[in-house]
């Protein structure tokens, strides 16, 4: 079944700069944009935000900080300093994600408006922006900026409509991706890029809305799905049915703690456990299935699907966005339905790692520039987006 996509080709012949900000790591590349031709990725560079013991919320955003000033510094500065617009790209626990679905029933038919339906979206973000706020109080950062309330389906009378304005009906739904994130973090973010890049507006964005929308248009044939983006501190699980988002959840288990746990209980240092995943030749000596913390990722991802509720129905299909390294073990261990007691059918499950062939034939990395699998997801996203 093909989704129509809800944005729409943005301007073209633009250098953009893109950063992403993950929770092990931050992420910058310098892309060209144009409507006629694949995003060109010119240069790339990633470096991890910190890899020793658990920081406080605000340790861990001056390192940050420090790493994303690093990251921009790695590029050429002739190109950085060329770039038109600015996109960066929060995920956890830096930008805080929800997905609300609203439903209007009325006895007699009414009209669906613009206006009703911007004012329930700008009640949605508010009443979500003050419930992070509540939450995020205890860490000093209770003010936060909303970076994103997307409309990603709009149902009438429960059939799906691109342009519900002006249609009368008896019942009206639809479905938001909200997203918020620190206002003391964005303004630190936007300062720093300021004095690296000049004085362009940084547009903010989380990235479970560019993994959703990147695998909806990129994969148009699965109408029910999985998304687990690993990150490096956190991993992020998303539902989606009938080609829309329903549930979304994490647990605290990312790549590097799965790597710092597996080598202490290895008895080996960090950088050895990560040479076993990607070299032959040790990986005898530090496989990672074969220790408990790989045991603590797959019980998180379990409770986390658990959480869903409905698991007899739960999908088949599992796309993965994850490193090169830890990406494989977690592809394979899920098509080995190692996950079978949260689906009471134990149906076997196809998970698809994202990166490689499938998603290279959409954008161009020039010779010599490591393709990173998030910025490039990024670059699609934001060649898709409505200028």
């Amino acid at each position: 079944m093909e989704w129509p996509s809800f944005f729409r080709v943005g301007k073209s012949g633009q250098t953009v700069l893109i950063v992403d900000i993950k929770s092990g790591s931050v992420g910058a590349s310098i892309v060209q944009i144009s409507e006629d031709h694949k995003p060109v990725i010119f240069e790339s560079a990633r470096m991890p935000i910190s890899f020793g013991e658990r920081l406080d919320f605000k340790q861990f955003t001056s390192t940050m900080l420090e790493t994303l000033e690093s990251v921009i510094k790695h590029l050429p500065q002739d190109k950085v300093r060329s770039v038109h617009n600015i996109h960066c790209f929060f995920s956890s626990p830096w930008c805080v994600s929800a997905i609300k679905q609203i439903k209007k029933e009325g006895e007699k038919p009414f009209t669906v408006s613009k206006e009703y339906i911007q004012g329930v979206v700008r009640s949605e973000q508010d009443r979500f922006k003050e419930l992070v706020e509540k939450q995020r109080s205890a860490d000093g950062e209770s003010e936060s900026m909303p970076i994103e309330h997307t409309v990603v389906e709009t149902r009438i009378n429960g059939y799906p409509t691109d342009n519900p304005d002006g249609h009368e009906t008896k019942t009206f739904s639809m479905t938001l991706v909200l997203g918020v994130v620190s206002k003391s973090v964005s303004d630190k973010v936007s300062r720093i890029l300021s004095q690296l890049v000049g004085s362009q507006e940084v547009e903010y964005h989380s990235f479970i809305l560019v993994m959703f929308t990147t695998v909806r248009e990129l994969f148009d044939t699965h109408e029910h799905f999985m998304l687990v983006d690993v990150g490096g501190e956190i991993t992020d699980v998303v539902l989606v049915r009938e080609g829309v988002p329903v549930a979304l959840d994490s647990f605290p288990v990312g790549r590097d703690v799965l790597i710092k746990k597996t080598a202490v209980e290895a008895n080996v240092i960090p950088e050895e456990i990560e040479g076993s995943l990607t070299h032959e030749s040790i990986k005898e000596k530090t496989d990672i299935s074969t220790y408990s913390e790989t045991n603590e990722w797959s019980a998180g991802f379990q409770e986390t699907v658990l959480s869903f509720g409905n698991r007899n129905i739960l999908p088949r299909t599992i796309f993965i966005a994850a490193s090169n390294d830890v990406g494989p073990w977690i592809s394979k261990s899920l098509s080995n339905n190692e996950f079978s007691d949260t689906d009471t059918q134990e149906r076997q499950k196809t998970a698809i790692l994202l990166g490689g062939n499938m998603a290279r034939e959409h954008y161009v990395c020039e010779r010599g520039v490591d393709c990173d699998l998030f910025l490039a997801l990024e670059s699609l996203f934001i060649e898709k987006l409505d200028s």
